[in-house]
């Protein structure tokens, strides 16, 4: 009787470590499907975010950021000067050209 008990205990205390053997498994198994899960949803949303964030200009190059602002508006009004001066320069031309041919007429 007392070898059946022992053996009883020992049965008990074995499918006690099996189930716990098979939770430590199951859990084990859903984190890892938790990550995965993670991982691919992220993998998807982190270039979506950057790509938000640079087209919003939260990057951008110090330089390329420079030129645009500061060296294209400057170059941009001094071609614009040039072309001014250009114009007004043939405008005075055309005027002395049209003076001198009406004095000859």
């Amino acid at each position: 009787e007392e070898q059946e008990r022992r053996h009883r205990e020992e049965k008990e205390r074995r499918m006690m470590q099996q189930k716990e053997i098979l939770r430590t498994e199951k859990e084990t198994s859903d984190k890892i499907a938790a990550r995965a899960f993670a991982q691919s949803y992220l993998a998807d949303l982190v270039p979506s975010v950057f790509g938000t964030l640079s087209d919003n200009g939260y990057f951008f190059d110090p330089v390329e950021r420079d030129v645009e602002q500061g060296f294209m508006p400057w170059l941009m009004d001094r071609v614009e000067d040039q072309l001014n001066r250009s114009a007004l320069g043939r405008t005075v031309l055309d005027s002395i050209i049209r003076m001198v041919v009406e004095a000859r007429v």
